[in-house]
């Protein structure tokens, strides 16, 4: 039977908390191994994660309240890495028994052998459990990324993903080489660096629920449903969870020195030079203004090649 460990950051979820654990330990065909660090919360989570103590495959670890991009990489850094899989868990959603097992199945059936990402769709559901919307379209082309803007946008949620122990090995080395944190959530790195290093699989098939309420923190750019008010309230959790330190202190670019570092050999020469570019624009305004006048990001951004140049100007990556 084929190992699998789950990495589970939880924050004051205590509303929709042990629904999720149950539907991870009913995993069918492989074996889990659930950890959980707990972010700091404070209200009846705790006594939820006491109630799973006495399982040997769940492991907790309470920890201080460092944030989900933190928790995640402490996460990644500390489990152990002897199992053949890694999937990461939000606390909210409601995982289908075969989830995993597909999974698998199908990094099986592609190419196990290099590093591998692979990621499902979902289905929306309201606090009720009410179906909403399919989360992607089933065309995988139409949000393949690159591995350029997965530096500024992700389509994939880390709550679909599984990944093969290469893949995993690549992550945990590049966080080991950067030496503090990369200041980008995980699901985002971990798109980032099966790009530079891997290949990627999408499943069209919804093997999960992704609840959507009030206190969850991210959106869909598919669905066909998605109101006004979710919009008002994504922008508002970005101004929350997204400092524009970050860009201005040079944290993108940081990152795409790093891929550099960690796996220039990997990359085509196009990409190399793109990312050369984007790792050394802020370093002097002759460097900003040759960026902005090559532009190698208006090919692989997807978005109108005026506002990538409007958003260079303004110097926000």
């Amino acid at each position: 039977m084929d190992s699998l460990t789950v990495m589970m950051s939880t924050y004051n979820g205590e509303l929709y908390l042990k629904e999720q654990i149950d539907s991870i330990l009913s995993q069918k065909d492989v074996q889990v191994e659930l950890y959980i660090r707990d972010d700091g919360s404070s209200d009846g989570t705790i006594d939820i994660l006491d109630e799973y103590s006495h399982l040997v495959n769940i492991h907790v670890c309470l920890g201080n309240n460092i944030g989900v991009i933190k928790s995640f990489e402490e996460l990644i850094l500390t489990v152990p890495h002897n199992s053949e899989y890694y999937a990461f868990a939000d606390q909210d959603d409601i995982w289908y028994s075969n989830k995993l097992s597909a999974a698998v199945k199908m990094i099986k059936e592609h190419n196990n052998d290099v590093p591998l990402l692979y990621s499902c769709n979902q289905n929306c559901v309201d606090s009720n459990g009410v179906f909403l919307y399919k989360r992607l379209p089933d065309d995988g082309i139409a949000i393949q990324p690159t591995i350029l803007n997965t530096f500024f946008q992700n389509n994939y949620c880390g709550c679909t993903m599984v990944l093969n122990i290469k893949l995993l090995n690549n992550i945990i080395f590049s966080y080991k080489t950067a030496g503090k944190s990369l200041r980008v959530v995980h699901d985002t790195w971990a798109v980032t660096v099966a790009q530079a290093t891997g290949e990627m699989i999408y499943d069209a098939n919804p093997y999960m629920d992704f609840r959507r309420h009030d206190n969850n923190t991210s959106t869909s750019l598919y669905g066909k449903n998605i109101r006004f008010s979710d919009s008002l309230k994504v922008i508002r959790r970005m101004r929350r969870t997204i400092s524009l330190y970050d860009f201005y202190k040079g944290y993108t670019a940081f990152r795409a020195r790093l891929v550099l570092k960690c796996f220039g050999d990997c990359l085509s020469d196009e990409i190399r030079n793109s990312l050369e570019l984007l790792g050394n624009y802020n370093k002097s305004i002759k460097n900003w203004l040759h960026f902005i006048v090559f532009n190698p990001l208006g090919k692989y951004y997807g978005t109108p090649k005026f506002f990538t140049w409007l958003r260079l100007v303004i110097r926000i990556y």
